[in-house]
């Protein structure tokens, strides 16, 4: 992800982040990735930690960062999944 304009843009998936769910993420990070019940890991597909752009996967059945160790919170994935319109991942092409 990187700051656009007015919210925060996944270039990936081609999408604007809603500005609640912005402000939740920024609140995610400042308070080091303890906001909040982890998401569990079957949520399936590629997820990338909005604080550092690193892969997430399965760490201890929750999605976790191996990189700052952080954990995304269930809200989040959540809003992602259900109210944050992605590119399908057969378009996405790797960007």
């Amino acid at each position: 992800m990187e700051p656009g304009d007015e919210a925060w843009l996944c270039r990936r998936g081609d999408m604007e982040l809603s500005k609640y769910l912005d402000q939740l993420i920024a609140a995610w990070i400042a308070d080091d990735g303890t906001l909040g019940p982890g998401a569990i890991a079957f949520w399936g597909d590629s997820w990338y930690c909005p604080a550092d752009g690193s892969r997430m996967g399965d760490s201890a059945g929750l999605v976790g960062c191996p990189t700052c160790g952080r954990h995304l919170p269930s809200r989040v994935m959540y809003m992602l999944v259900e109210h944050q319109a992605h590119l399908p991942v057969s378009l996405e092409g790797g960007a």
